[in-house]
């Protein structure tokens, strides 16, 4: 049985390396709401976070329900941390393993400017 990816899936702790992808992948490709309706660019969205396979009709209808949940508007601005609270897990002990890091630095991490906050939360899950 295929694994339900609604917004509940990117809530989960289990799940916020797919929430950054996502995240990631809306900033960078400028996606916008009229975007969702283009089946080509929702799956290679699906894969970019997910990296599912196969991608049936029903999965791609959850991802694109689960998307509109929010705005594109809100998946460009929103701390992460307010959607899925394993990131802001990960900025705390960030903020308590490296006190000394500057603060630009940390708005690097959790702003998506680097790849680091996915390996960050793989260590972290790995150390559990």
């Amino acid at each position: 049985m295929a694994i339900p990816i609604d917004i509940h899936y990117f809530k989960s702790k289990d799940n916020a390396d797919a929430l950054l992808k996502l995240q990631q992948y809306i900033i960078t490709n400028q996606i916008q709401d009229q975007e969702l309706d283009d089946e080509e660019i929702l799956r290679d969205m699906l894969l970019a976070s997910v990296n599912i396979d196969p991608i049936t009709p029903e999965l791609l209808a959850q991802f694109k329900e689960a998307i509109r949940h929010y705005s594109i508007y809100y998946w460009n601005k929103v701390d992460l941390y307010d959607v899925n609270p394993a990131i802001l897990l990960v900025a705390c002990f960030e903020y308590v393993l490296c006190p000394e890091a500057d603060h630009e630095e940390h708005d690097k991490l959790y702003r998506l400017d680097e790849r680091k906050e996915v390996q960050e939360f793989q260590n972290l899950n790995l150390n559990e």
